[in-house]
C-alpha cells in the first residue's frame, strides 16, 4: 500500500504532493509522512549561512511565510496525536531583522518548528552511525557544519501554547554523531497522556532531524522516500508513453483480441512493459528491475557480503553491483561508495572483484534529452576514475536498449555478459 507523502519545500515529483513555503499548504495531518526541506525556506530569503540578517522590507512573499509558520506549528503539533511520520532536513536558527515604518520588527527562521532546538556552529567529517535504518542516507553525507546541543528543560513550554495536554518530556534518540558523540542527527520523541476510555495513557510519536547531504535536496528527499519504503515504485511520467518496447503493441494487440490467450498475455506484457522503470526510477526497485533484467540475459546473481545489493557471476568472471539513481549526474562519492565495497569485499573474502555502477542519470528527463551538454550520466572525472579503477560504468538507457536488442534476436547473452564484465569505464553494446 502507497502512503500518502507531502514535502513542504521546492521538490516536485509526481509520486507525492509538495508545496512551497509561501504556498497555500496542505493538511499535514492528511499524510502518513510529512518531509520539511529547511533548504529550501533559507534559499527563499537568500541565506548563505546561520547568522543575524537585516532586510530593507518585508516582502510579501517573507509575509506569507512567517503566517505559515504558525500553520505548521499548529499542524506538527496535531500530528503527534495520530501516526504522521515527521522527518525534516534541518538547518540552524538565524535572525532576520527589519525597520519599517519606524518599527523593529524580526523573526527567527525556525520558528515554524514548535520544539527548541539548539545547534553548535562547527564543520567536520567524521560520521559514527547508530541507526542502521539511515544506513542509506549518510552514505551521501561526508561532511557537516553543526551538531546539536543538549535540550533544555523548559523546551515542552511551546508545544503547549497550540495543545492543552500536559507534555511529559521530549527525548531524543541519536541517529548518527561526531567522533565525540555529539548529535549530528537525531529523533525527537515527545511523549504525553492521552485521555480515553481507559483514563489516561502514555502517548508517543517521534520526529526525525537529519542534515543535509548537499545544496540541493531534491537527491536527499529521494533518498528519504526511498527509505521509508512507501513507494513500491515511482509513477511513470507523461513521456514514458510515448516509448515502445519490443513486443510491446504485439502482446497488446494479443490482449485485446484473443480471448482465451487473455491472462497469459497480459502477465506476458506487464512483464515486458516493467522494464521501462529502467528509465526513471531511483528507489529500491531500479536495484530490483537492474537484477531481473541481468538475470534475464544471462547472469548468475548471488549476494554481496559486504552490501545490500549484488553480484553478478557469468563464465567464472564476478563484478559487484552498485545501483544509483539520480535526478542529476553521477557523482564521485557514488563512485567512491563502490570502491570503498570492493575494497571490503577483498578484506572478506581475500579476492579481487570487478566493480559495475549502473546508473539513472538526469532520471526525471526523456532519453533523448539526456547525455547532452552538462547532462552527461557520466562527467569525465567519473569516467577517469573508472577507467583507473577498472570499474564498468552502465546507464540504465544503455541496459534498456541492450534488453530490446536481446529481445530482438540482434544481441546475444554471450556477447553482452563478456562485454559487460570485461569493460571499464563506459559500456556501450553493438547491435
Amino acid at each position: 500500500m502507497r502512503n500518502k507523502i507531502l514535502v513542504i519545500g521546492d521538490y516536485v515529483t509526481r509520486n507525492v504532493d509538495s508545496c512551497r513555503w509561501n504556498d497555500n499548504l496542505y493538511n499535514l495531518t492528511d499524510y502518513e509522512i510529512v518531509i520539511i526541506d529547511t533548504s529550501s525556506l533559507y534559499k527563499e530569503w537568500s541565506i548563505p549561512s546561520p547568522g543575524e540578517y537585516t532586510l530593507k522590507q518585508w516582502s510579501e512573499v517573507t509575509r506569507s511565510i512567517q503566517n505559515n509558520f504558525t500553520y505548521i506549528r499548529k499542524k506538527i503539533i496535531e500530528s503527534l496525536l495520530i501516526d504522521t511520520q515527521i522527518l525534516i532536513l534541518f538547518n540552524p536558527n538565524s535572525t532576520l531583522s527589519c525597520w519599517q515604518d519606524y518599527t523593529h520588527d524580526s523573526l527567527q527562521t525556525n520558528d515554524w518548528f514548535p520544539i527548541s532546538v539548539e545547534t553548535q556552529n562547527e564543520n567536520g567529517t567524521t560520521v559514527i552511525l547508530r541507526n542502521k535504518t539511515y544506513q542509506e542516507y549518510f552514505k551521501r553525507l561526508k561532511s557537516w557544519k553543526y551538531y546539536y546541543l543538549p535540550m533544555e528543560n523548559d523546551d515542552n513550554d511551546e508545544i503547549r501554547q497550540f495543545y492543552k495536554p500536559n507534555i511529559l518530556k521530549v527525548e531524543r534518540d541519536v541517529i548518527a554523531t561526531n567522533k565525540l558523540g555529539q548529535p549530528l542527527a537525531m529523533e525527537l520523541v515527545p511523549s504525553y497522556l492521552k485521555f480515553g476510555s481507559r483514563g489516561y495513557t502514555e502517548q508517543t510519536s517521534r520526529i526525525i532531524l537529519l542534515p543535509a547531504t548537499s545544496e540541493d535536496s531534491s537527491d536527499d528527499i529521494d533518498t528519504i522516500i526511498s527509505l521509508t519504503k512507501s513507494i513500491d515504485q515511482t509513477e511513470a511520467p507523461d513521456w514514458v508513453d510515448n516509448i515502445n518496447i519490443p513486443n510491446e503493441l504485439k502482446l497488446k494487440g494479443e490482449l485485446d483480441t484473443a480471448e482465451n490467450v487473455l491472462i497469459n498475455a497480459r502477465d506476458k506484457y506487464s512483464n515486458l512493459v516493467n522494464h521501462k522503470v529502467l528509465l526513471f526510477d531511483f528507489s529500491y526497485s531500479l536495484q530490483n528491475i537492474c537484477e531481473l533484467t541481468l538475470k534475464e540475459l544471462g547472469a548468475t546473481i548471488k549476494p554481496s557480503i559486504v552490501t545490500d545489493e549484488f553480484i553478478i557471476e557469468y563464465n567464472g568472471k564476478e563484478a559487484l553491483i552498485e545501483v544509483k539513481g539520480k535526478s542529476k549526474s553521477i557523482h564521485k562519492d557514488d563512485i567512491g561508495q563502490l570502491i570503498t565495497d570492493i575494497g571490503q569485499h577483498v578484506a572478506e573474502t581475500g579476492k579481487p572483484i570487478k566493480g559495475l555502477l549502473i546508473a539513472n542519470g538526469w532520471r526525471n528527463l526523456p532519453p533523448k534529452e539526456r547525455e547532452t551538454g552538462n547532462r552527461k550520466t557520466f562527467p569525465k572525472e567519473i569516467v577517469h576514475i573508472a577507467d583507473t579503477q577498472n570499474i564498468g560504468l552502465l546507464s540504465t538507457i544503455d541496459l534498456f536498449e541492450a534488453y530490446c536488442h536481446w529481445l530482438d534476436g540482434k544481441l546475444t547473452k554471450d556477447k553482452f555478459l563478456n562485454t559487460l564484465l570485461n569493460s571499464s569505464g563506459i559500456i556501450r553494446f553493438n547491435s
